[in-house]
């Protein structure tokens, strides 16, 4: 009985041993030094996930437009910040008048904004003066592959490097009055010339002397003078080392063209026409279907063809001439603006990320519409078109012109100072006061005295 007592007793001491030894199998006592280093690990742990997180940042933008500009721009940063917490985008904008003067003041002064939106004509001068913008193509946040690779080398490449992208495209084009054109019997398909411009002007205008065909401001004169002596040249206006791209007899050519019209009635007589200049739209006989076409840009159509009284009248465009022995087009395309980084911006990246959005995103394709002209990519070109927001007609326009394009204009063309003599001296030709061949002579005269200054300022 004693044995098998003690036999009991033994084998409950094993049980009690074994179930301890289990127990301390699976959970083995903590030391001091273990503590310690799970509570580094676990410090760890959250630091690495505090770093991954992106980095609070605030950039500034700044623009010019409208209020439907404005306003369709501030939603899309609304919609970009709400998508990226970390990211404030502080707006600055404006009208256009002033613009210029307070960025190059910045750019200057180094306070300029991360992303600017800049009119591409100024591109030459702001990057003589510095190297101001980031180099597009280094950016991968930037998907480039939407975009007119030929377009973004020709217009917006300076020194080898992309300045910017476009906001989007604008071409020359020509819209008419679709119903009154059928009245005088002038066809849809007529492939406009600078020579028919005025002989069906003057049947036109010899069919009733109320009606002129062209609608044309000093502004457009001087976009069918400079057409018209590019086609004969095959240079630009003024070449890059600001001498004449022209001669005489070429530039008579030109101003010959501006008194035809005025002398066969193809356009309105300059003293009236003067009176709404650079308001075009504005112009009684446009207003009231009297005058039947206007050069211009795409975007300009809705403003035009909204303007005229009779809401009946059906509308359409064609495209500039270009005349079968031209060396090159005339037909001027560019961007309507461009949007740029700042080099010395400290959130490049960012800046980038952000662009590439406004560009590629559907989201921000169908918010900003085309408050930036027709859009650059052809994706969002079919998207706002599918979707009724993009006249199928403006879109037909810019394509159109961007197909007839000749080579951009250089900085030196666009100077505002040499534009201002091309204004007089139309003006001068379209009152009589001067002949094609006297008003070529003081153009070249005043051109080379400015030119000379143009280029010692460099």
């Amino acid at each position: 009985m004693k044995r098998a007592m003690r036999l009991i007793s033994t084998l409950c001491i094993i049980s009690i041993l074994a179930t301890l030894f289990i127990g301390c199998a699976k959970e083995a006592p903590k030391t001091g030094t273990d503590s310690t280093q799970q509570a580094a690990a676990d410090n760890k742990d959250k630091t690495d996930k505090k770093d991954a997180a992106p980095k609070n940042v605030t950039m500034r933008f700044s623009w010019w437009g409208g209020d439907s500009r404005h306003k369709a721009t501030l939603a899309a940063i609304e919609a970009y910040t709400k998508k990226n917490p970390h990211v404030k985008i502080e707006a600055e904008y404006g009208g256009f008048d002033g613009y210029f003067q307070k960025l190059t003041t910045q750019l200057a002064g180094g306070t300029a904004p991360d992303i600017m939106q800049v009119d591409q004509p100024w591109l030459p001068s702001l990057t003589s003066q510095g190297d101001l913008f980031v180099d597009i193509n280094t950016l991968k946040e930037i998907d480039l592959s939407a975009f007119d690779k030929k377009f973004l080398d020709s217009q917006l490449t300076i020194g080898g490097k992309l300045q910017g992208l476009p906001t989007g495209l604008i071409g020359i084009t020509m819209f008419y009055n679709k119903t009154a054109f059928e009245k005088f019997g002038i066809s849809a398909d007529t492939q406009w010339t600078f020579d028919n411009l005025i002989e069906i002007g003057k049947q036109v205008h010899e069919k009733d002397k109320n009606i002129y065909l062209l609608n044309l401001d000093i502004n457009k004169y001087d976009w069918i003078m400079k057409a018209i002596v590019k086609e004969k040249t095959g240079e630009q206006w003024v070449k890059d080392d600001y001498t004449l791209g022209f001669d005489k007899a070429i530039l008579v050519e030109g101003l010959t063209w501006i008194k035809k019209a005025v002398d066969s009635g193809a356009v309105q007589p300059f003293e009236e026409m003067i009176l709404y200049d650079k308001k075009a739209e504005t112009n009684p006989k446009w207003v009231n279907g009297e005058l039947l076409m206007n050069i211009n840009w795409p975007s300009s159509f809705e403003r035009f063809t909204e303007s005229v009284a009779n809401k009946d009248a059906k509308w359409d465009v064609t495209a500039f001439p270009i005349s079968k022995d031209a060396k090159k087009s005339g037909v001027i395309t560019r961007a309507a603006q461009v949007m740029c980084i700042n080099k010395n911006s400290a959130n490049i990246s960012e800046a980038a990320k952000f662009i590439n959005w406004m560009f590629n995103d559907d989201e921000a394709i169908l918010i900003l519409e085309d408050v930036r002209g027709v859009p650059a990519t052809e994706k969002a070109r079919k998207m706002l078109t599918d979707s009724k927001k993009l006249d199928e007609r403006i879109v037909r326009a810019t394509e159109v012109a961007i197909k007839n394009s000749g080579d951009p204009e250089n900085g030196p063309t666009n100077d505002p100072e040499l534009l201002e003599i091309d204004r007089d001296i139309i003006q001068k030709v379209g009152y009589g006061q001067l002949t094609p061949e006297k008003a070529a002579d003081e153009l070249i005269q005043r051109y080379t005295e400015k030119l000379a200054e143009l280029k010692a300022k460099k």
